[in-house]
């Protein structure tokens, strides 16, 4: 009989173990699958993000493009107003290539 109680805790020791095994391997089925959730929602947010960096740097090269644009007229339009400020009775006479221009002033006479 002694024998007989030893046998039935060895099985119910084993039921036990295989019980824990199962709830073990159940854990980890879980975890493996909230960890590819995790990975795919990762996966879409970064490629999310990747898309908006790119389109600040599209937004940012325009609006740096038009500054620069802006700059260049507004040189040109301030070296126009000074051309004419300091040349206001004098006239440019082109010499017939790009380049060569004289100034004749009206007080020079000629």
């Amino acid at each position: 009989m002694n024998d007989d109680l030893v046998i039935e805790q060895l099985k119910r020791f084993i039921d036990r173990i295989e019980a824990r095994f199962d709830h073990i391997e159940l854990m980890m089925k879980h975890h493996q699958e909230m960890d590819n959730e995790r990975h795919k929602f990762l996966s879409e947010t970064i490629a999310e993000l990747k898309a908006e960096v790119a389109d600040h740097e599209a937004r940012l090269r325009t609006v740096s493009d038009a500054a620069t644009q802006f700059k260049v007229l507004a040189g040109l339009a301030t070296g126009g107003y000074l051309l004419g400020v300091c040349i206001p009775q004098g006239e440019v006479v082109g010499a017939g290539e790009v380049g060569d221009l004289e100034v004749r002033s009206a007080h020079h006479a000629d």
